[in-house]
């Protein structure tokens, strides 16, 4: 099983029963991001295109799920992913803050705007 297979397991086990604002499965958003980043790369050509749809579809675990901390995600997918997710995730900063510390990092970027 290649690596983003085996995160869409992990994923829809980590965000079952999860919903979004509108009341919508969580996992729907996570979906949308990465599909969108995948069709992103694709059309870049972008060689790293695992690590950012796994980044993708991980990117809200340790915020929303209670089991999973970076330790663990670094432990589980390497220090790439890892890394991106750390930018993506929202800390006690505001958002202006928040935004301008995503676009140092490209990948972050990308998944933000997907």
């Amino acid at each position: 099983m290649n690596k983003v297979a085996a995160i869409y397991n992990i994923v829809f086990e980590a965000f079952e029963g999860k919903k979004d604002k509108a009341g919508k499965p969580y996992i729907n958003h996570l979906l949308r991001v990465s599909d969108t980043v995948s069709g992103w790369c694709k059309q870049m050509s972008n060689s790293d295109e695992d690590d950012l749809v796994a980044a993708a579809l991980l990117h809200d675990i340790v915020e929303d799920c209670e089991d999973w901390d970076f330790e663990r995600v670094k432990d589980w997918f390497g220090y790439r992913i890892a890394f991106i997710i750390r930018v993506l995730t929202k800390g006690i900063q505001n958002y202006d803050v928040y935004i301008a510390y995503v676009t140092t990092d490209p990948s972050a970027s990308l998944i933000k705007l997907a």
